[in-house]
């Protein structure tokens, strides 16, 4: 094992120690080839199940980099513009209304692609403002019906997020929303064919990454993490459904969210990660061409959508955001140590990817843990990682 693998290892068994998490897996590839692999802990305490290689994870808003990669592959071939109006796609979103107060108006202009790729929609995932308490009556009805006969499908769950009203006019302000489950339904639309099989058609397959999917099969549960909650009293099971995801999917659902639906391995989303590092190819296969993956990876917003973002997300400061992953601008500015022009995002439960292409590292983890994020363990992993790089 080496310093770094050992070092690694003790931050993963300290947050183990402390309560923050129950098991983890970390993998550090440098110029291509392994550089760290670590694991420790549990994948399900009560069973006694460690933590492996091929544990499979819920990765939540990870799976917003393969939804852009997707969407990218289209916009190469020229089935899919940027810039035009997701109504002309999506005929529901015509003629939006946005929420001014406590009254709607006309939006100033139309909603288009490349607000859905850059957070800049104005859809939001669901709070306490008139929009976001409409957007969350819609993951309502979709939980309430999430185990019938009648499930919500990607473009049911479309067309009613389209008769929400919008938080702000489109390109006003950056938030995070569900516009990467409205880029799958584009995506579903424009290929003739459900999400998840584009998907598996387009990347999935040629990148042979066969524990990758909105579900998994039967033989495969027993390699599922199981979720946990960080409480006062230790880590606790936390068996929930969430934004219209079900807790274990062992069949196609018919909501495939593009923004958190999908379940990898750390190996899985590695080929991913790694086909991006390699300009859109990865073991002779092309995904994307180069010029795609540069415009993929380097996208910025607009001076006053970044402000939007860094006044809503302080861990975010010296990030901007495109094509739905954070990209590198100020690495001064950042909460940890990290490199410019780097890329990726992570989950809801502690899932972590980057890709920094100034010197061919790559950093992946998978972790359960509710509420999880880019949390303290993981900013102590990218300081010890940057620092040894250095050397």
């Amino acid at each position: 094992m080496s310093d770094l693998t050992k070092k690694l290892n003790e931050l993963l068994n300290m947050a183990i120690e402390k309560g923050d998490i129950a098991g983890a897996n970390l993998l550090v590839i440098k110029d291509g080839k392994e550089l760290a692999y670590t694991e420790a802990g549990y994948a399900s305490l009560e069973k006694g199940q460690l933590f492996k290689r091929d544990t499979i994870c819920r990765i939540y808003s990870m799976s917003k980099p393969i939804t852009s990669a997707a969407a990218m592959i289209l916009v190469e071939r020229g089935e899919l513009e940027l810039g035009q109006p997701v109504s002309d796609i999506l005929e529901e979103f015509k003629n939006q209304q946005v929420w001014e107060g406590d009254k709607q108006v006309s939006a100033r202009r139309s909603l288009l692609v490349k607000d859905l790729l850059n957070m800049t929609s104005g859809l939001p995932y669901g709070d306490m403002s008139p929009g976001g308490l409409e957007a969350v009556k819609v993951f309502e009805e979709m939980d309430e019906r999430l185990y019938g006969d009648n499930q919500m499908s990607t473009m049911e769950f479309a067309a009613k997020i389209a008769q929400c009203g919008l938080e702000f006019h489109p390109g006003e302000k950056w938030m995070y929303g569900t516009s990467a489950d409205i880029l799958g339904a584009v995506i579903e639309k424009i290929a003739g064919m459900r999400y998840g099989e584009f998907l598996e058609k387009e990347i999935f397959e040629p990148l042979d990454m066969k524990d990758t999917g909105f579900y998994i099969t039967e033989d495969k549960l027993e390699r599922l993490a199981d979720v946990y909650e960080k409480t006062s009293e230790g880590m606790k099971l936390f068996e929930t459904n969430h934004l219209g995801v079900k807790y274990i999917k062992t069949e196609p659902p018919a909501f495939e969210s593009g923004g958190a639906g999908l379940m990898s391995t750390l190996d899985d989303y590695a080929k991913f990660a790694g086909m991006l590092m390699q300009g859109g190819i990865y073991e002779g296969r092309r995904i994307l061409k180069p010029a795609t993956v540069e415009f993929m990876t380097t996208g910025k917003l607009t001076p006053w959508q970044q402000d939007s973002l860094w006044k809503s997300w302080e861990s975010l400061y010296g990030y901007g955001y495109a094509n739905l992953m954070r990209v590198m601008e100020e690495p001064g500015m950042a909460m940890f140590m990290t490199w410019k022009g780097e890329y990726g995002w992570d989950g809801w439960l502690g899932t972590y990817f980057c890709n920094s292409p100034s010197n061919k590292v790559t950093i992946l983890m998978n972790c359960q843990r509710k509420d999880a994020g880019t949390m303290d363990v993981t900013k102590r992993i990218r300081n010890v990682i940057a620092a040894n790089l250095g050397e």
